[in-house]
């Protein structure tokens, strides 16, 4: 990874904390309707500042996708963002902010053990340490916040 990819990754993740701070204090509209205008102003924000960053195609798409990646970009759409994102926000707004902002820690561990089953993707000894190590720190972030209620 080069640096501008560390800063740029780094960025986002002061941005997307700076974020959530905001959209607690901000007269955001109730339920969905919110949630979506967020996703709806974050996508025209990318969509106007990706041709002046370079990422827009420079040449026509020689093959069109297969039907797997309109299913992944069906299923990133569908449960990655609408979904997913609604829940954050609504675990944001109504629990410790502890305990909703522990999904960081616990998708990971979703996606690698998807990778074991339908990638066959190998899962090292080392790696089931790191997988353990975090489901306990996750507890004891949901044990911590019920502990405050």
């Amino acid at each position: 990874m080069t640096v501008p990819g560390l800063l740029i990754l780094l960025g986002a993740s002061i941005n997307w904390a700076f974020g959530s701070q905001l959209s607690k204090r901000l007269q955001i509209p109730a339920g969905t309707t919110g949630f979506a205008a967020e996703m709806l102003a974050g996508g025209i924000i990318c969509l106007a500042l990706s041709p002046l960053l370079s990422y827009w195609l420079h040449q026509p798409l020689i093959h069109a996708p297969d039907w797997r990646a309109w299913l992944a970009l069906l299923y990133l759409t569908t449960f990655g963002s609408m979904i997913g994102y609604s829940c954050y926000m609504y675990l944001f707004q109504t629990v410790e902010q502890s305990l909703a902002t522990s999904y960081a820690y616990v998708n990971p561990l979703v996606a690698v053990l998807l990778g074991v089953l339908f990638a066959g993707e190998k899962l090292t000894g080392l790696g089931m340490l790191a997988m353990a190590i975090t489901l306990c720190a996750v507890a004891w972030i949901v044990i911590s916040a019920r502990k405050k209620t």
